[in-house]
């Protein structure tokens, strides 16, 4: 159905509906009887209503009409504009009717994909421009002028040559960033180090240690590096002097400790090397005179226990090295009479070696009453029960090697033949020097002693190992 046809059909159903509702007014106005006269007045005033409201509609869609018009003037307009901003030929409207509701339509959906178009080519250009102000402001450079960043699409040339720059200063900036970095990590190292001893740094200087080289606010120029570097000197001088002094300072504390470590048997701890040169720092200085002053004081409140087990230990070390003299047939070799001294010097470290273990045991039990018993621990044990071990071990080891010579029947034979021999000592005061044949079997050349020709053979009693004796030798 075409438009006149509908247009037609509707204002006939118009009429007739006008004509239906007056047929019912007037049957309406039947009821009351109204005259005439009324009717007609109050029919000019309906048909003058349907008149009046079909004007507000007519000039309601003239409205529209010119708005219309207008709307696309203006999307004309914008269209023709953003095509020549982009370089881009006349927008062809020849498909549509002029001036029509299509074409508006048409050009509003252009205008939009045009906007979106120059907003990404200007915002690209405008980043880039804004990178490389920020970029120069970061080293602390004046950036040259840029015109027309908003209002033109700037050339490929222009561009390439304005994203040059900006890659040059970006790469400038990351390195000025990288020293001032480590610059900056460096000085806080020595600071932290030997902060305690340094009272010469101003504000001004610390702030060069805490500020925050990524924040944009910052600027890497080459006085704030050169302020920098001037900090970062003087540290490391002060750090210098600073080391020559510290490490005196440890070696002194260093030894100290292991003295006391000594006195009081305790392992070493993780302080007793001194650290790397450069790890060294006022908080390991610090931490070390604690652990010297707590050794100290443990040292000072059982200094007669641990006096007393060191008093024992040196008895017992001449003790085992007695022992391994006594194996030596040289031990029995009077001369200038010094045999009975030896064998004095034996018998009285035989018998002061329990009196000083007793008088441990008690300087032990009246430690306890009054302290830790945790500072006399040595090894797992009191220190009256690690001289205790320290023996059991030794004859446990002794009775262990027996054994192994006991089942090895080439060392049997070899004891039994010296036992055989060894009433050649009674007479020890002619000896002579004695070789060993490969066997291992003792031998001893002739020699006469004052009372005839007689040949005496010494024999040569078992040694021990050398994890029994000591290796350092007491001298008799």
């Amino acid at each position: 159905m075409s438009f006149k046809s509908s247009r037609d059909k509707s204002i006939e159903n118009v009429i007739i509906s006008v004509q239906n509702e007056f047929g019912y007014l007037n049957q309406l106005w039947d009821t009351v009887h109204m005259d005439l006269p009324t009717r007609e007045c109050r029919v000019e005033e309906a048909c003058e209503f349907m008149i009046n409201l079909l004007q507000v509609i007519r000039k309601s869609e003239e409205k529209v009409v010119r708005d219309i018009v207008s709307d696309l003037e203006i999307r004309q307009k914008a269209v023709t504009n953003l095509r020549n901003f982009l370089g881009l030929p006349s927008f062809d409207e020849s498909l549509f009717p002029p001036k029509s509701i299509a074409l508006l339509k048409v050009l509003d959906s252009e205008k939009n994909r045009l906007e979106a178009k120059r907003e990404e080519i200007v915002g690209s250009q405008a980043r880039l421009t804004e990178k490389y102000k920020a970029l120069c402001d970061r080293v602390g450079t004046t950036a040259r002028q840029i015109e027309g960043v908003h209002d033109r699409i700037m050339s490929k040339d222009v561009l390439d040559k304005l994203e040059g720059e900006v890659n040059a200063l970006q790469t400038y900036v990351n390195e000025r960033r990288e020293k001032a970095l480590q610059l900056q990590a460096e000085s806080k190292r020595i600071f932290e180090t030997i902060r305690p001893s340094i009272n010469s740094f101003s504000e001004d200087d610390l702030h060069f240690l805490r500020v925050d080289l990524d924040s944009q606010s910052i600027v890497l120029s080459s006085a704030f590096l050169k302020k920098m570097e001037k900090i970062n000197e003087r540290l490391k001088d002060h750090h210098h002097s600073w080391l020559q002094q510290v490490t005196f300072r440890y070696d002194e504390l260093l030894v100290k400790l292991n003295e006391l470590s000594a006195k009081c048997f305790q392992p070493s701890t993780e302080l007793s090397a001194k650290p790397n040169l450069e790890n060294l720092s006022e908080k390991e200085l610090q931490k070390l005179e604690e652990e010297v002053r707590i050794r100290q004081q443990k040292y000072e409140r059982a200094k007669p226990v641990f006096d007393k087990l060191n008093e024992w230990m040196d008895s017992w070390k001449q003790k085992l090295n007695i022992e391994r003299r006594v194996c030596r047939a040289s031990f029995y070799t009077n001369r200038a009479g010094d045999l009975n001294k030896k064998l004095k010097q034996q018998k009285t470290v035989e018998q002061k070696l329990p009196k000083l273990l007793n008088e441990l045991c008690e300087l032990c039990n009246d430690y306890i009453k009054n302290f830790q018993l945790n500072d006399i621990i040595i090894d797992g044990l009191r220190a009256d029960k690690y001289a205790e071990s320290e023996m059991r071990n030794y004859h446990q080891d002794k009775e262990v090697q027996k054994a192994q010579k006991l089942s090895n029947p080439l060392k049997r034979s070899t004891s039994n033949r010296s036992a055989t021999s060894s009433t050649s000592r009674r007479n020890v005061f002619v000896t002579a020097p004695r070789a060993l044949n490969p066997i291992g079997e003792t031998q001893q050349t002739p020699t006469h002693s004052r009372k005839g020709g007689e040949t005496k053979r010494a024999t040569r009693k078992r040694s021990f190992s050398s994890s029994q004796i000591p290796k350092e030798e007491i001298g008799l």
